[in-house]
């Protein structure tokens, strides 16, 4: 009977065979800004997981805006439905009584906040939001991508076209140095996006370059809506990528003196960032530029002002 009794406790302990404890509440800072956009225009989060959005009307132009989340694919269904609603629209907030809607917020005014809380349907998919104050909807509207994967901003069909550039840390703006958390590389990384479509992922921690990628720069939609803790995605896999422990610094200089190099900064350039660190008293610079043809980029290393080589970083096969 003892040993009966054990057994139904840990039963009871457990819960129901294939259970899945829930995913915790998921915050997000949603702001609506000038332009008829939202910051940001997507985030990721799980099926069937409580969501707070925390909204705030930022918007320059002082317009009202509203927020709705619908089903997936009904986002046209639900803006038409909202331009009907005739002399009922104000008090309803121009959301429609549709079974589509999943949750929405009030007719905010300019400088206005609210939070919105609701649960995600259990089904993975891509959910939008929308304002659907009239004449919005056709632009302004994001979505939430619920256990689908989700693809690089510029590629993205549920979003505005705005929106390639409204995530892109710098806007599309080349040369630009950003600091970010960043896949396959240390708290300390920095992200470079160089002039054409050239990117690189120098880390500040270890002072050496991780890898190459080309295409649209790190979308940061993720890491500014959360707490600050998501990664960068990037368009696409890092074409070059640095071994394990390799430092490419190190075979454009073969006598590059050993030792932690402690990081020391870096200045910016209209060709890119010149990285300043230094091992025990030599005190080194290196700059990542495109090369004279197109199948690379240059890795140049200087020390104590003096150039001592360079190195021409190729296409690697995965």
């Amino acid at each position: 009977m003892r040993f009966h009794f054990v057994l139904i406790l840990l039963s009871v302990m457990a819960g129901p065979a294939g259970a899945q404890p829930a995913a915790k509440p998921r915050a997000v800072n949603l702001t609506m800004r000038e332009g008829l956009r939202f910051d940001p225009p997507r985030f990721e989060a799980k099926p069937g997981q409580e969501l707070i959005l925390s909204l705030e009307n930022a918007d320059s132009t002082h317009q009202q805006h509203n927020l709705i989340v619908v089903q997936p694919g009904s986002r046209d269904k639900v803006a038409q439905a909202a331009l009907t609603l005739g002399d009922k629209a104000i008090a309803l907030a121009f959301v429609p009584p549709v079974p589509e809607v999943l949750a929405s917020s009030p007719l905010l005014d300019a400088e206005k906040s609210a939070v919105l809380r609701f649960r995600l349907p259990d089904q993975p998919g891509v959910y939008p939001y929308v304002c659907t104050f009239p004449g919005h909807a056709a632009v302004m509207f994001g979505a939430i991508y619920a256990g689908v994967p989700m693809p690089a901003l510029n590629k993205d069909p549920h979003l505005p076209a705005y929106a390639s550039q409204s995530g892109l840390a710098g806007g599309g703006k080349r040369p630009f140095v950003q600091r970010m958390f960043l896949p396959d590389a240390g708290p300390a990384a920095i992200a470079v996006a160089l002039p054409g479509s050239w990117n690189f992922c120098w880390d500040a921690g270890t002072c050496r370059l991780r890898y190459i990628w080309q295409g649209a720069f790190i979308d940061a939609g993720a890491h500014w809506a959360g707490k600050g803790a998501e990664l960068a995605v990037l368009d696409g896999k890092p074409w070059w990528q640095a071994e394990a422990l390799e430092n490419p610094a190190r075979k454009a200089w073969p006598g590059m003196p050993e030792g932690i190099p402690r990081f020391l900064g870096y200045r910016t350039t209209p060709e890119g960032p010149v990285f300043r660190y230094r091992i025990g008293s030599t005190e080194i610079t290196e700059t990542i530029s495109a090369s004279a043809d197109p199948s690379g980029l240059v890795l140049t290393v200087t020390a104590d002002g003096s150039r001592k080589g360079s190195l021409l970083l190729e296409r690697r096969p995965p």
